[in-house]
């Protein structure tokens, strides 16, 4: 979930959009939500299924969507870098 939450900061966090401005208070609140609930269902999802697979899967997916989000958006290879 990481992926998709980072992903998404980079790609709304454009400070030249107004409607974007609250896009970093959207990342924190995604994050924080994410890891209240991330372990618990994780733990309870190994547990019914005997193994880390079904959980990883949601991970993995999270983290390619977050890589499109990146790939895709224009700004994001226009950007400064350090």
């Amino acid at each position: 979930m990481l992926g998709l939450v980072v992903a998404m900061g980079i790609a709304l966090s454009d400070s030249r959009v107004p409607i974007f401005d609250k896009a970093g208070d959207w990342q924190g609140a995604c994050f924080g939500i994410g890891q209240r609930l991330g372990p618990p269902a994780a733990g309870v999802l190994a547990d019914l299924h005997h193994g880390f697979g079904l959980p990883l899967l949601p991970a993995a997916l999270a983290i390619a969507v977050g890589a499109v989000f990146i790939a895709l958006d224009p700004g994001f290879s226009d950007a400064p870098q350090p």
